[in-house]
């Protein structure tokens, strides 16, 4: 199977270096393109006015600076691209994009479940495991 369209889900952790570099293997391999997406969350509703503002503005430029390093990689490896920074809970905004921008394959880091609350909540990655229509690569 050919995987044209991937998307590759980071949030700046190790495991998603390690992500990155199966993504740029299978755009090779099939002469895909990549989806480079990172999700913040919301701003809780107990802070309303020109402070969410700024709270999502504040949000939104921190993402903007941690992708840049993975849009420097994509560009070096000459792996065509490109990025979506969206916000709200991780593992459904995940598989919306997926299902958005008609991907093939979600290309993701996993933390593992090493800590109690993680093994308590489930993690991002267990959650889009659980509810992507198509497969998901996880890397650790």
């Amino acid at each position: 199977m050919a995987f044209k369209k991937i998307l590759l889900a980071v949030d700046g952790s190790s495991n998603s270096r390690f992500a990155m570099r199966h993504a740029v293997a299978l755009a090779r391999c099939s002469e895909g393109q990549v989806v480079l997406m990172h999700c913040f969350g919301e701003v809780p509703n107990l802070i309303g006015g020109a402070a969410r503002t700024e709270i999502a503005a504040e949000m939104h430029k921190n993402a903007e600076e941690m992708i840049q390093v993975f849009r420097e990689d994509l560009e070096r490896e000459g792996v065509k691209f490109t990025v979506r920074i969206e916000h709200g809970k991780p593992s459904d905004t995940i598989v919306e994009v997926a299902d958005d921008e008609k991907c093939d394959v979600i290309v993701m880091g996993s933390r593992g479940l090493n800590d109690f609350e993680g093994m308590l909540l489930g993690s991002v990655a267990h959650r889009v495991l659980s509810m992507s229509g198509v497969p998901v690569l996880v890397s650790r």
